[in-house]
């Protein structure tokens, strides 16, 4: 990444799989100029993603950590303080209001589009954030969404059982297992 540096053009980043980690998000973030960043399935860490803290161009952030503990509501803590963030998108994960996504209404911008995606999160805390960022769309998928992956797949259950309540999770998985009523 710090090999990047000298591309002043270079505004939008995406990462999917690898190696890459917190040194490297370090140096991404010396990247002033940078409006979107996108990573899924990385080795950042809440740790790296401090170093995203006041960034003064990101406007865009989609993170999908796969089900692993490394971004945490840490980073929402983090991402919050970017004054120019406008979309900020997260899935693969565990969320909670008190301790990640109440950072995000003390904005003094409101963000335009939340997207909790198949993020692991109690509904109360999704119904909390669309009352407190009322200007905010605010996009989930539902319990079930996560669920579904979890029944799928062991090694994606496996990770997330490490770090994840396991009361939410087995609700998101019965929500998976439940037959739709219309």
């Amino acid at each position: 990444m710090k090999h990047l540096a000298g591309l002043k053009n270079l505004e939008r980043i995406t990462l999917a799989g690898g190696g890459f980690g917190d040194a490297g998000m370090v140096e991404a973030a010396k990247l002033p100029q940078l409006k979107y960043l996108g990573m899924w399935h990385v080795r950042v860490s809440d740790a790296g993603m401090s170093a995203l803290r006041n960034h003064p161009g990101l406007e865009e952030i989609r993170l999908g950590p796969f089900w692993g503990k490394l971004i945490t509501n840490q980073t929402i803590a983090h991402l919050a303080t970017c004054p120019s963030l406008k979309k900020l998108s997260v899935g693969e994960t565990w969320l909670t209001y008190e301790d990640g996504l109440y950072h995000l209404t003390q904005r003094k911008n409101p963000l335009e589009e939340l997207n909790l995606g198949n993020t692991l999160i109690e509904p109360r805390d999704v119904d909390r954030i669309r009352r407190e960022l009322s200007k905010t769309v605010v996009k989930w998928e539902g319990l079930a969404a996560a669920g579904k992956i979890l029944n799928d797949s062991g090694w994606h259950r496996g990770k997330a059982t490490k770090s994840m309540p396991e009361r939410l999770l087995n609700s998101a998985m019965d929500a998976a297992s439940t037959p739709e009523i219309k």
